[in-house]
């Protein structure tokens, strides 16, 4: 079972010789997947419309953010337009998407797929 699931990139690598050989120094920055959600920030209102399929549009907006998404299709449509207010992040404006459809909250697999 995984308890967190990060992206990884080397920054800063350099090479330098050793008396075993090469090796590679630099630092490695960790970013969980669900903050890549919350750290992309909607900068107006954000509104979602009447009849808008709630889990495929929350699919889309993790798409949008470069995640990749494993997720049961549902029927559940929005019976009236929802605006999130200006600085909403896409975790939240997902997470309200899932809980109007009557899903959890979303969270990654130890694989990086949301």
């Amino acid at each position: 079972m995984a308890l967190a699931t990060f992206f990884c990139e080397y920054t800063a690598t350099d090479y330098y010789a050793t008396e075993s050989g090469m090796n590679i120094s630099g630092n490695l920055d960790g970013v969980s997947v669900l903050s890549v959600l919350k750290n992309k920030i909607y900068g107006q209102p954000f509104t979602v419309t009447k009849n808008t399929n709630c889990i495929y549009k929350a699919q889309m907006l993790i798409n949008q953010c470069g995640l990749n998404v494993e997720y049961t299709p549902s029927g559940k449509v929005l019976s009236a337009d929802h605006t999130f207010d200006s600085g909403s992040n896409y975790l939240e404006i997902v997470n309200w998407l899932c809980e109007a459809a009557g899903y959890t909250d979303v969270f990654p697999d130890a694989y990086g797929t949301v």
